[in-house]
């Protein structure tokens, strides 16, 4: 491996699958304190006209979130309402050998908190507030975006994402759903969004974000090698 020949990587390759599959991602991280949001995954191989993915769904609540398994900037997020709408998006799915995962849909008021975390320790909380008419919080479907201080239950639990991802820089989002934190998902190089591009304050902490994340990464490269940079 490239760690073992000396290489420096700030995403460690044994950490790859939590970039590629949700349902690795909230596996690994099943002892969270905030819980994971319930999740079923589900190939769409050419083995999927024998139905055997059925008794996966069968106590799946509806309407059901339908995400491609791996991340792809929340596009083809679609909605299931009955098993009707499961067995036609595997479907679709199936012509692009496409895994899917089904989650209960948390409603339209839905709040992303996106943590950014360097150095082990959160750095600026990104609220994101669903569009008019959107189904889930995400800027391409015109989310409200604002930073905001890190929530009290959200900063008890912070410290265990720390030790589970050693990473200079990653990102953690949870869902709140007007009751209660899920854990959403977790992005070894999450983006960094501004909020307002027309806000000084607000763009100097997005700067802040981008140089401290990048002084993380050269740090971790000094550490490795015993030594400043």
């Amino acid at each position: 491996m490239l760690e073992q020949a000396g290489f420096y990587l700030p995403h460690p390759a044994w950490l790859a699958a939590l970039g590629n599959d949700k349902l690795a991602t909230l596996l690994f991280l099943k002892d969270s304190p905030i819980p994971p949001v319930p999740t079923v995954r589900i190939g769409s191989g050419r083995d999927l006209l024998y139905d055997e993915f059925l008794p996966a769904v069968e106590k799946l609540p509806y309407p059901a979130i339908v995400k491609p398994a791996g991340w792809a900037a929340s596009r083809g997020i679609n909605m299931a309402h009955d098993d009707h709408d499961v067995r036609g998006l595997l479907s679709l799915a199936q012509g692009g050998d496409t895994t899917l995962v089904f989650q209960p849909y948390l409603g339209r008021a839905t709040t992303d908190y996106r943590i950014h975390m360097v150095d082990g320790k959160p750095h600026t909380t990104l609220v994101r507030i669903p569009g008019d008419g959107a189904r889930y919080p995400q800027y391409s479907t015109g989310a409200r975006l604002h930073y905001a201080p890190l929530p009290d239950e959200l900063a008890a639990a912070v410290d265990y994402f720390a030790r589970r991802l050693p990473m200079p820089y990653f990102c953690v989002d949870f869902l709140h759903d007007g009751e209660r934190f899920w854990l959403s998902e977790v992005e070894p190089d999450g983006a960094i969004m501004c909020p307002d591009p027309h806000d000084p304050a607000v763009v100097a902490q997005n700067r802040a974000i981008v140089r401290d994340r990048f002084l993380a990464y050269r740090d971790g490269h000094a550490r490795l090698h015993g030594g400043a940079l």
